[in-house]
């Protein structure tokens, strides 16, 4: 239970071992739809400092107080695009002033510490027909709420089955309200091809590779022609 002493901070996880890390990952798995659960192996393959990589990846936990409540990921690289890739709060904590206090966190340490031209996250929108849980509703005002804007053109996180997403950028100090498919199919190819292909790439066979990235290619054509050359940006 919360209180008005309470202290927030957000500590750089490093240690795959790591108990309090292995104790939020085993709570977001445990509840949350085992349909939206995305794969978190490759969050303690990249902790591995000796692994050389061409992009950052940081994950940090959220704690109230000395207790982690909840967890998120970022990556980015020399293109300048950081993708705020994972967000979880323990069930009980997922209250307005709680989300509030993450992502003021989380946006005031990118800000101060990445070099970026755009900021966006992903959030899990419907699965198998499945409408928004209650949780995904509250993330989607919170971001917003935020400075986060929708773009209003068909996403998917692509996992093995594509979920379908919603695809929101960080619009703070420009305010944009349109976006143009080139800028946008720019951004989703260095989500696909970087942050996802090769962040799972290592974990799978060399055999399979091929069949990820003709994968990742067949959703991005799929976004490419459902898409209109200006769309439109939704506070």
């Amino acid at each position: 239970m919360s209180s008005n002493n309470d202290e927030y901070r957000l500590a750089l996880i490093t240690d795959p071992i790591d108990q309090d890390f292995i104790s939020i990952l085993s709570e977001y798995k445990i509840s949350t739809d085992k349909d939206l659960v995305v794969p978190t192996d490759t969050m303690c393959y990249w902790m591995d400092d000796s692994i050389k990589i061409d992009f950052d990846v940081k994950v940090f936990g959220f704690y109230r107080n000395d207790e982690i409540i909840g967890l998120t990921q970022y990556f980015w690289s020399k293109v300048k695009i950081v993708l705020l890739d994972f967000v979880f709060i323990r069930e009980s904590e997922r209250n307005w002033n709680t989300l509030k206090i993450f992502k003021q966190l989380v946006l005031d340490h990118i800000e101060s510490k990445v070099d970026y031209d755009f900021l966006v996250t992903e959030i899990v929108y419907k699965c198998d027909g499945k409408e928004p849980t209650s949780f995904t509703k509250m993330l989607l005002r919170s971001v917003k709420a935020f400075d986060f804007s929708e773009i209003q053109a068909p996403y998917y996180i692509p996992v093995e089955e594509p979920m379908e997403a919603r695809l929101m950028i960080y619009n703070r100090p420009m305010r944009r309200t349109t976006i143009n498919k080139i800028t946008f199919l720019e951004i989703i190819t260095v989500i696909y091809h970087k942050y996802y292909f090769d962040n799972v790439k290592p974990l799978i066979p060399v055999g399979l590779h091929q069949n990820l990235m003709g994968r990742l290619d067949r959703i991005l054509t799929q976004i490419e022609q459902t898409t209109p050359d200006v769309i439109t940006i939704n506070g």
